[in-house]
């Protein structure tokens, strides 16, 4: 005969310890444990909580990819082994919002920062600050200025490492002088009446740049040589609003924009940043990666890959991830078909093709397909996302965390 087992009612921890554990859990884990109980959901929403466990979890680096069909999708990178491979998730993020059934067919830029997403349209008069981690949204009234191409590239700054971020906006046309800062307490814009980068010409490559531990980083030219001068990497601060190229040496090449065929930068763990070029001196395409980016210091480029393929299939795209270590880049393309139809008045008809290739050493590259089909101009380039998930929140005007309403 069993017996009957006894029930052992398992003691509860000390509400301190939970705490600590918790601090200790990476981020796209802790937030599952949101609906375990209303204190756990309370704690991992609460700010304070967000800050130490920005300081003790482990980071993870995960790689989303932007499809065709305006999807985000996780990406399983696989580069163990002899032969490389990655995969496209089934699942994918859903943009939110409570005002458009089918938003996500209108945003296409997605830039990433202190695990907020940035999301971008042309056609839109708003543009959407979003944690998928924590699900806080944020539109933004923007006006006329997507279509008028300007790019927007979000960062933070802080009095020292354990006081509070203060997020904000920069928003620049490339070549123009008129930078316009976004800010999330006071919900406006302010035109910069100073000029954040005296004697340089900030963002003209028509690259959005790069958002690195709050500061933005964006190519340059010195002013009045963008025709002949070297090209520089300038570093926004927040809390100067001044920009700077005194923490980054010049690119490696000494080159005029018009004797590059590529120029694209791309964030390593969160420490470096990479740069991708193509001059037309050379068939090859290089990845440089600088040392890790301090304050006092300045960092240099060191390259890290060389590769010369019969089909330069990088050219033209503004997104890559580099793994630094197994000195392994992964990007992404489209490709265009062009097939005959025996249809009255119709001749052909184009097909796009969505490919992800890993590069290594000596040429050797691996690719799959991640989407085909008819190629109507408002369809979305192909986007990789090098994203850190964190437990942030951005504090709005009124002490709010979500922000919906839209300014008519």
């Amino acid at each position: 005969m069993m017996k009957r087992l006894s029930k052992t009612k398992i003691p509860e921890l000390p509400w301190d310890l939970v705490e600590d554990i918790l601090c200790r859990v990476p981020a796209k884990s802790v937030t599952r444990f949101r609906s375990t109980c209303k204190q756990w959901n309370r704690l991992i929403k609460d700010k304070d909580f967000a800050r130490k466990h920005s300081g003790k979890a482990q980071t993870q680096f995960l790689a989303l990819v932007l499809t065709h069909d305006f999807n985000i999708h996780p990406l399983s990178i696989n580069l163990h082994g002899t032969t490389p491979s990655v995969e496209v998730k089934n699942e994918h993020l859903s943009l939110p919002d409570p005002h458009s059934i089918n938003v996500s067919a209108h945003f296409q830029v997605f830039r990433c920062a202190d695990g907020f997403l940035l999301c971008t349209s042309k056609d839109e008069r708003r543009i959407l600050v979003w944690n998928p981690c924590t699900s806080q949204t944020i539109w933004i009234e923007v006006g006329d200025r997507c279509k008028h191409g300007r790019h927007f590239i979000l960062g933070y700054h802080q009095e020292n490492r354990y006081s509070e971020k203060i997020y904000k906006i920069l928003s620049f046309t490339p070549g123009c002088r008129n930078w316009e800062i976004y800010d999330f307490s006071s919900d406006s814009w302010r035109f910069l009446k100073k000029d954040i980068a005296p004697g340089w010409e900030f963002g003209h490559l028509n690259n959005h740049g790069v958002s690195l531990k709050g500061k933005i980083y964006c190519f340059a030219t010195r002013l009045y040589e963008y025709q002949r001068g070297s090209i520089f990497l300038l570093r926004f601060d927040f809390s100067t609003g001044k920009a700077s190229s005194e923490h980054v040496e010049p690119l490696p090449y000494l080159h005029p924009y018009h004797r590059y065929r590529t120029l694209n930068l791309s964030v390593v763990r969160d420490e470096k940043i990479s740069l991708l070029l193509e001059t037309y001196d050379t068939p090859k395409t290089e990845i440089w990666v600088t040392g890790k980016i301090g304050e006092n210091k300045r960092a240099s480029w060191n390259k890290v890959l060389a590769f010369d393929l019969a089909y330069s299939f990088i050219s033209g795209f503004d997104s890559f991830l580099l793994d630094e270590v197994k000195k392994v880049a992964v990007c992404c393309e489209r490709t265009h078909d062009v097939e005959d139809l025996p249809i009255h008045n119709v001749v052909e008809l184009t097909i796009h093709i969505d490919k992800i290739h890993i590069v290594e050493e000596d040429d050797r590259f691996t690719t799959m397909d991640i989407g085909t089909g008819e190629d109507p101009a408002d369809l979305c380039l192909p986007v990789i996302i090098h994203f850190v998930p964190s437990l942030a929140q951005i504090e709005l005007v009124g002490g709010g965390k979500t922000r919906n309403r839209l300014k008519m």
